[in-house]
């Protein structure tokens, strides 16, 4: 992997911490794998100049992806249980009015 390619990685990586703000959940599956496939082709840029440092770029980014990945997911979780509650006492009302 040359030095392009990690640079590459990175600007996936932007892109994916921006689809991940925006909620666009499926652009950012789709730029992952288009990552992995980057990431995985070769591992010789761990010996290239700076290639440390782009590395560290690509965790960073990743870790508030996964930050608000979390956030998202969160999110999904209570409004389901909000969802639910309601649809349980919906349900003993009408129990109750029978």
């Amino acid at each position: 992997m040359s030095a392009i390619a990690l640079d590459e990685a990175v600007r996936l990586s932007e892109r994916m911490l921006a689809a991940a703000r925006e909620g666009n959940w499926d652009d950012l599956v789709a730029l992952e794998a288009e990552r992995g496939r980057l990431l995985s082709s070769s591992v010789h840029a761990l010996q290239e100049g700076g290639a440390a440092e782009r590395i560290a770029r690509v965790i960073e980014l990743n870790a508030e992806i996964i930050a608000l990945g979390e956030t998202h997911r969160d999110g999904l979780m209570r409004s389901f249980k909000s969802n639910l509650q309601r649809r349980h006492a919906a349900g003993a009302y009408a129990g109750a009015r029978g």
